[in-house]
């Protein structure tokens, strides 16, 4: 029950905050969303402040590399698109290199995986999985209702 109430107050907290940090485009910061997203994991999995100490680390360091790979695939999709008609050599290329990006983030994947054991328990690790997809489902969530709202006050 404590944790319901737990789970339904971050939620609370996490959607106003939400609606609140908005910038002039209307979209939430990306700094609000990152912290909203650890407040929620943290929660979640209840980390003691030890854990809390090894793993964030871990994890930012994760988000780095995925981030630098995710420019990588941004700048192989650009040169895609450069060309006016890229021949069947260069778009059999260009497949190619996605599917090598694929398995790098599979890489990726299982090396932070590995490293998420050595300061967590496995059930830790598996619950911070399912964390960060219920964080991005209730993330779509919310930015879905303010787009619907924002299209009734439109009309």
């Amino acid at each position: 029950m404590k944790l319901n109430i737990l789970v339904f107050t971050v939620l609370s907290i996490f959607q106003i905050t939400i609606v609140n940090a908005q910038k002039s485009d209307n979209r939430p910061a990306r700094a609000d969303i990152e912290a909203q997203k650890i407040a929620f994991i943290t929660s979640e999995l209840n980390l003691t402040p030890q854990e809390s100490q090894d793993f964030w680390p871990l994890y930012n360091s994760y988000r780095s590399d995925l981030q630098k790979l995710r420019k990588s695939e941004k700048m192989i999709r650009a040169e895609k698109t450069q060309a006016h008609k890229p021949s069947e050599k260069e778009l059999d290329a260009a497949i190619k290199q996605e599917f090598a990006n694929d398995r790098r983030k599979i890489d990726l994947d299982e090396k932070y995986f590995e490293l998420y054991k050595t300061v967590l328990p496995i059930s830790k690790v598996v619950a911070f999985y399912q964390a960060e997809r219920d964080f991005k489902r209730e993330l779509l969530k919310v930015l879905k209702e303010r787009r619907d709202q924002g299209r009734m006050r439109s009309n």
